[in-house]
Parts: C-alpha cells; sequence; structure tokens
C-alpha cells in the first residue's frame, strides 16, 4: 500500500486507491491560536473541533478554525487571528515553533497512520523559487520528520512534476507519442510552479513566489478593502471573461493576474532558451491549482500566450481535472511506482 498527499499552502489533500478508485481527503491547512479556558475548551471540544494544546493557548485545526474565527468575528471580536502553518508555499517562519506540531496533526488527520509498517508516503514539494532567496531545504526536511514520526517512508516529488505524473501530456504523433511529456504550471496559493517534463523526466523546473496570496494582499493594498474581502470577491465575481473596470477590486486582480501570467511565460520561455534544447513536436500546456479557478482563466491564459513571443511551439493549453486533487493524485501515482520498486526486490 502507498498514499500521496499534497502540501499546499491553503489545503492539505492525500489520495489513496482503495480498489480500482481513488480516495481523497482534505483539510484546510490553517489554525487559530485562543487564550485556554475551560468553558472554550468544553465547548469545542462538544462540537467535535480538533484541538491541539500549546502550553496556555488552545489551537483549533482545519475547518474548525475557520467556523470559529467567523464566529469571533460575528461578536465583534478580533483578538483570534486566522494562521497559516505555511506561507509562499514553505514553513511559516513567522510561526515556526507552533507550526511543526500543528502540520504533524493535520497531516495524520488527512491521511491517517501508515496500513503497514514503513508504508511510503509521497508528498508535494516546491522548486526553490527564482525570485526569492527561500529554499526547499529546511522544508523538505522537516516534513520527511513529519511523516516519519506518523510512522511513513517519505519521499519528495516535484508539485509541477506530480502534475505532469496527474494529467500525462503527451508529446509528439503516430507511433512517436512520447507520454508524460509537456510542460505543467501549478499556481497555488503560495507559489507558482513550473516543470517541462520529457517521459516523465523532469528538464527544467522552477518556482515563482508571489501567486494567489501576493495577488490578494497587493489587491487589498491598492483598494482599501480587507484581504478576506478581495479573496471573496475573486472566488465568487472574478469572471475574465467579463471584466468590471467600475469595479476597483476587479479591476486590481484582472491587472494583477495578467502581470503574473506573463512573468510565468516569460520566466519559462528565458529557462527554455537557455536549456538549449530543440524539440520536433509542438507542447502540450496543463495548468491546475486554485489561484487558477477564476471563471475565464483558461482563455485569458492563452490570450496572453497568443501574444508573446516564445522559442517552443504549443500544442493546446488545457486546464486539469479536478484542480484540489490533481497534485495528490500524482503524488500517489508516484508512491504506486515506488511501491512496485520495493515489491520487486
Amino acid at each position: 500500500m502507498s498514499v500521496g498527499i499534497d502540501c499546499g499552502t491553503m489545503f492539505l489533500v492525500g489520495a489513496r486507491r482503495e480498489g480500482e478508485t481513488i480516495q481523497y481527503t482534505s483539510q484546510r491547512n490553517c489554525f487559530l491560536t485562543i487564550d485556554e479556558g475551560n468553558d472554550v475548551e468544553d465547548m469545542l471540544t462538544s462540537a467535535g473541533a480538533k484541538l491541539i494544546k500549546m502550553g496556555d493557548k488552545l489551537n483549533v485545526l482545519g475547518e474548525d478554525a475557520i467556523v470559529f474565527s467567523n464566529l469571533l468575528s460575528s461578536f465583534g471580536t478580533n483578538k483570534a487571528k486566522l494562521k497559516r502553518p505555511m506561507k509562499d508555499g514553505l514553513l511559516n517562519s513567522q510561526e515556526e515553533t507552533s507550526a511543526i506540531a500543528i502540520l504533524q496533526v493535520l497531516v495524520e488527520g488527512v491521511i491517517g497512520k501508515p496500513t503497514e509498517e514503513g508504508e511510503i508516503c509521497v508528498f508535494s514539494c516546491p522548486s526553490n523559487p527564482l525570485n526569492s532567496d527561500k529554499n526547499n531545504v529546511f522544508h523538505q526536511a522537516m516534513f520527511k520528520q513529519i511523516l516519519s514520526k506518523i510512522g511513513y517512508t517519505p519521499i519528495p516529488v516535484n508539485e509541477a512534476l506530480a502534475v505532469i505524473y496527474a494529467e500525462n501530456p503527451k508529446m509528439g504523433d503516430g507511433d512517436a507519442i512520447m507520454p508524460m511529456s509537456g510542460i505543467s504550471i501549478s499556481l497555488g496559493a503560495g507559489q507558482i510552479n513550473v516543470c517541462m517534463s520529457v517521459r516523465g523526466y523532469p528538464v527544467i523546473e522552477f518556482s515563482l513566489v508571489g501567486s494567489g496570496d501576493y495577488i490578494d494582499e497587493q489587491v487589498s493594498v491598492l483598494s482599501g478593502k480587507p484581504v478576506s474581502i478581495v479573496t471573496k470577491t475573486k472566488e465568487k465575481n472574478l469572471d475574465f471573461n467579463n471584466v468590471n473596470y467600475d469595479d476597483i477590486v476587479i479591476a486590481g486582480l484582472d491587472i494583477h493576474y495578467t502581470d503574473l501570467l506573463t512573468n510565468i511565460i516569460k520566466r519559462f520561455s528565458e529557462k527554455f532558451s537557455e536549456s538549449g534544447k530543440v524539440y520536433d513536436y509542438p507542447i502540450e500546456i496543463v495548468v491546475t491549482g486554485g489561484t487558477a479557478k477564476p471563471n475565464g482563466f483558461e482563455a485569458k491564459f492563452k490570450s496572453i500566450l497568443s501574444s508573446m513571443d516564445l522559442p517552443f511551439e504549443v500544442k493546446d493549453v488545457r486546464m486539469s481535472g479536478d484542480m484540489l486533487k490533481t497534485v495528490s493524485k500524482g503524488c500517489l501515482i508516484k508512491a504506486l511506482q515506488e511501491q512496485k520498486k520495493v515489491v520487486g526486490k
């Protein structure tokens, strides 16, 4: 047996094969820290909330943290602020003391205990970003430690490469079709991860800090609206096929998305040119991630792509299946491959 987990800034998503189907489990990757009190703890416990005590503080985890945060806001208090154990696709250094302990509880809640000793768990990990001094060494090591403590044998996989495994883009035609060959772009809340693969082997990999969360923060500054309002507007009302430029939030979102997508394509084109590779066939692009969810995103991406001078030919652009599940599915596929190697020894 084996399992895959997408360790995203916004969501943790687990994938496990049961028979001929894949079972997915997800949890919000967030927590709420409040002062410990018997009445509060009793109320949350009776409501079935996921809790963890740290010193004299009580941490409410996952979806329960959002529910309780909204409840406190409705009473006019802002003392309890929603936090995330991850930021920009990596462990949140501002919450490092609590982040690791909280992540272990959240991760175990998503994938459970191993079904056998040393069960393989493949987890997603970002590439090192081009536009930041941050790297994934500590992040990857800590997730290995978390999974090992739960009882798994942890194996990291690049997030964008996991998308390749899940979506299987192809290059070539006729008898020369190459599976697992194409470009994947995963637009998460914290980072954008990009990979070009040929037959499942990554030839270009990189990430960029500044994705969905960054856009929300920038639009919040220019509009004067709280980040939560900007995020809600993005999720509920943003439609790139019908942008209302009289709405400063919608206009700001559209402008920042244009800048983001242009920069992604530009950075990939630079990396492609630096590689010196020449391919005889057009390349398929697969896009996924929560930041790619707004209506009209695919058309907007294609429009920007077609307006740029590219060092390669594009076969097609398509969105992945269920965007919340794509990376975890790819992690599971990799885990099953690793399991076969173990069984075959």
